[in-house]
Parts: C-alpha cells; sequence; structure tokens
C-alpha cells in the first residue's frame, strides 16, 4: 500500500548517502514537494526552506573532519540553526 501525501519535506544534506536515498524514496513512493539543502546552499536558504517545510528530515553531518572549527561549524551550528 502506498500513502500519499500532499506536502513539503525538507532534506537537509541531501547529497549525502541518506539525504539521497530518503529523496529518490519520497519521490518514488509519496506525492510530496521536496527541498534539498546541501553544503552548496548558505544560512539564509535554509531558513526559508524551514518555514515553507512540512517536514524536516536532518541527515547533515561530518565525521571525518579533523578541524574542529568546521566539524562544528558543520555539525553543531547547523544544528542549532535547525532547532
Amino acid at each position: 500500500m502506498v500513502v500519499k501525501f500532499k506536502s513539503t519535506v525538507l532534506i537537509i544534506g541531501a547529497n549525502g548517502f541518506l539525504g539521497q536515498n530518503i529523496a529518490y524514496y519520497l519521490e518514488y513512493m509519496a506525492d510530496v514537494h521536496i527541498l534539498k539543502y546541501t553544503k552548496e546552499n548558505d544560512f539564509n536558504d535554509l531558513f526559508t526552506m524551514i518555514a515553507s517545510a512540512d517536514f524536516i528530515f536532518h541527515f547533515a553531518g561530518e565525521n571525518r573532519n579533523t578541524n574542529k572549527e568546521s566539524f562544528d561549524k558543520n555539525n553543531v551550528k547547523l544544528t542549532e540553526k535547525v532547532i
């Protein structure tokens, strides 16, 4: 059984493994509008996308970064802004 939605979904980290796969699944299985937030976007894009999203999947993050400032920006700060 396929469940149909008429919603807007924001995928943060849409270019990563989880983001790409959930986007593919939702595009294939559900009637949703998908917004994709990636590293190429800036924080202003994020706020605009969040305001129009009904659901948010937050899959963004780095796990192999040795630069603490970059790690904090891409993991901690991004999550704080989403919240």
